[in-house]
């Protein structure tokens, strides 16, 4: 039941989970049998680690990256598309 307080420890986690629960919004969370100012609180009384915080810095670096490449790249194949020239998707 703790294990979440090691994950959610540093800085930037705290940030992104304070604005998810918000997203989810106190009336849904309700309905699962939470209060979102229980959990809000429970999260600030989390002590901060800097654990993970630099594997989160490069996987959100790289995340905006990939999403600015990806979207040019995405404008081309469609080009290529609307030309009827073949594309390849790699994995």
């Amino acid at each position: 039941m703790e294990k979440w307080q090691k994950i959610l420890a540093n800085p930037i986690r705290k940030v992104l989970c304070r604005r998810y629960l918000k997203w989810v919004g106190q009336d849904r969370l309700a309905v699962m049998g939470y209060d979102l100012n229980v959990l809000l609180a429970e999260l600030d009384a989390v002590p901060m680690s800097l654990r993970f915080m630099s594997s989160d810095i490069w996987w959100m670096s790289y995340g905006s990256v990939y999403r600015i490449v990806e979207g040019r790249m995405l404008k081309h194949k469609l080009q290529a598309l609307r030309s009827g020239k073949r594309v390849y998707i790699h994995n």
